[in-house]
């Protein structure tokens, strides 16, 4: 680490980006989801995650530093109404709390980019809960190009 006026900087030396593997990286997954506020069973996300990757629009990818798992996004590809051509969505994105305000985020969130540009897709979208311990998130996004575009409504139905 060096020190800068007072200021610590981290310099990541290589994060490496990839496709998550249930096998090996199921207990990483769990925890992390706890994180990002939806505690689930190894199991239940397990299924869940195989579900999802039945459909070849979803995927989830993992970050590493440092041979750790320290984060990972599930990534859908889908056509809108509203626009022309294909949009990525974001629909989890986490960061280990161990390893944010490092600059993880921010380069996890251009590897998804170079993700989207490699499929000429050319706008990336995301919703975040409005709970408060979301609020850091959001700035974070704000700060990363993202703008804000709608407000999210949901009904459960049992």
């Amino acid at each position: 680490m060096n020190h800068c006026k007072g200021k610590h900087f981290n310099f990541i030396s290589h994060l490496n980006i990839r496709p998550a593997n249930l096998t090996r990286d199921l207990e990483t997954l769990t925890r992390l989801t706890a994180q990002l506020g939806y505690p689930t069973p190894p199991e239940q996300l397990k299924q869940r995650i195989e579900t999802l990757q039945q459909d070849p629009k979803y995927s989830t990818w993992v970050a590493e530093y440092q041979n750790q798992i320290i984060g990972y996004v599930g990534l859908i590809q889908q056509f809108k109404w509203q626009y022309d051509g294909e949009v990525l969505v974001i629909q989890a994105f986490v960061i280990n709390e161990k390893y944010r305000g490092q600059g993880f985020g921010k380069l996890f969130l251009k590897e998804i980019e170079k993700i989207a540009l490699n499929k000429n897709i050319t706008s990336i979208t995301l919703n975040s809960g409005n709970r408060p311990e979301r609020l850091g998130a959001h700035e974070f996004y704000k700060k990363q190009g993202f703008k804000v575009t709608s407000l999210g409504f949901k009904k459960m139905l049992h």
